[in-house]
This record gives structure tokens, sequence and C-alpha cells, in this order.
């Protein structure tokens, strides 16, 4: 068995020997649709009619990405219990592949698909500051923090997608996986250690994507920082002391505290 099972925190994992995908998982799953991407399909336990997120690598020229699952599986169980994350509920290792079986959420909604302006960015950040303070008290950064990462389901906010999280204080990795539109500067530059201030500027973006409708830096973050913040203009939506509010932050991001877009995000909710 893998190092992950002998752990015994999943309640739900088998080794499936000999067989590679799919044989492996048809034996146990219905395979139903992709849910927004190659790498996550919704399945049905066929034994149960539990449904399950089945995520992992599906086609053997996608064995590259096997780094991201794992890393994925690391995390969820770094984070075990926190309100927001989905569970961990299985590991499946075959000759084929990894598979995570991870907590299925109905009629799940991004946060974009859910309101946008002012009111829905502060509303955002009530609800996602306490969970990502959460995983920060853990050590874990997540370092994708972006509109589809993030979505509504019974109400309730989830976090998802950890297949790029990081540890805090550790040298950035050479190979990384980033959404070039909402990474900090410090990610996409690979230079320096981790810092929780890596998400703190990714929900910058997002919240300036959800107040305004349209990426501040028109879907990349800028590789001169300042000469982009100087041609970027105040949205009507916004007020001038908001508008200075997030120049400051984006042009130092090291300084973003969590604490602090909480408190501002509070005169918008």
């Amino acid at each position: 068995m893998n190092l992950l099972t002998n752990h015994g925190l999943l309640p739900s994992c088998f080794q499936a020997d000999e067989d590679s995908y799919p044989a492996a998982l048809e034996k146990h799953f219905y395979l139903q649709k992709y849910c927004g991407s190659q790498f996550s399909r919704y399945v049905v336990d066929r034994k149960t009619g539990q449904p399950f997120l089945l995520k992992g690598v599906f086609s053997s020229d996608q064995q590259q990405y096997q780094t991201y699952i794992l890393n994925e599986a690391r995390a969820l169980l770094e984070l075990k219990g926190i309100q927001g994350i989905p569970r961990l509920e299985g590991l499946i290792r075959s000759e084929g592949g990894l598979w995570l079986l991870v907590q299925w959420l109905p009629e799940a909604q991004s946060v974009l698909q859910c309101g946008r302006g002012r009111r829905a960015a502060g509303k955002l950040v009530q609800q996602l500051a306490p969970l990502l303070a959460a995983c920060h008290g853990r050590g874990i950064c997540h370092c994708d923090l972006h509109p589809d990462n993030l979505v509504y389901s019974n109400g309730q906010l989830w976090l998802l997608d950890f297949g790029a999280a990081l540890r805090a204080d550790i040298p950035y990795p050479y190979r990384r996986q980033l959404s070039y539109g909402f990474a900090s500067p410090d990610l996409l530059r690979g230079q320096g250690k981790v810092s929780f201030a890596d998400d703190h500027f990714s929900l910058l973006i997002l919240l300036w994507v959800l107040w305004t409708g349209r990426h501040p830096f028109g879907g990349r973050i800028p590789a001169n920082m300042s000469a982009a913040l100087a041609e970027l203009k105040c949205p009507d939506n916004m007020s001038r002391s908001d508008f200075r509010w997030f120049i400051a932050h984006f042009r130092s991001p090291q300084n973003v505290s969590l604490g602090n877009i909480y408190m501002q995000a509070r005169r918008w909710y």
C-alpha cells in the first residue's frame, strides 16, 4: 500500500493491484461527466450509490500531472476537518495511476455566478477570510486562488483544488502550476520563499474581478507592476478611496495582510 493509505486517515481506500485505467475504476464506479477539467470526473460508487469527485490522470499522455494529484492528497490530509475544504474520502492506486476520491459538492456554482459588485466582493471576504486563515494556520498556502476554485454549494463557500498548494517558507519550486492572471509576482518569478502574501495578492485580484467584472491588468499579471498601475484607471463603480486602497496593495503585495483585507471589506458588505 502507498504511504497515504497507511496513515489510516482515509475511510475508503483500496489498491487496484494489476489493473490500470479504465478497468480498475470501472469495476468500482460509474464514470460520469467531466467536471471543470480533464482531471476531474463525477462518479458514483457501484455498491453504495454514493457520489464522489474523482480526481486524477485519465490517459497515459498526462502522467506529468501526477505530481499535482499527489500534492493535493497531501494538502487535503493536512487540512482535514476545516469547514469549507472538501474531504478526501479515499485514495486509489494502480499501475495506471493515482486517483483521489473527494467529497462531492452538489449544485456547486462559481463565486462569479453568485453575484457581482461591491457587496458581492465584501461578502466573499467575510466568508473566505476565516477559511483561508485556517489553512494558513496549518502552514498551507493555496497558491492558486481564482474564481473557478471558489464555489458555493448549499449556501456554504468551498475552497477547491489544492494541486498547487505549498508549505509556507519553503523556496519556490522551479516548475509550477500557475494561473497567470491571479498568481502573485513572487510566485511568477519564482524568487524567494512561499508566503501567505501570495494568497492575499491573488485574493485582491479576485476581489477586483468580482467587483468590476474585469481583470485589472487585462488577464495577466504584468512584469512591470509600477508601469501597469500608473495606467490603471478607477472603475466607474468604485470610489476613489477604494481604488487607492487596491493600488497601494497591488504595489506592495509583500505588505498585504488578510486582516487588512477583512477590515476593508467590512465597509463593502
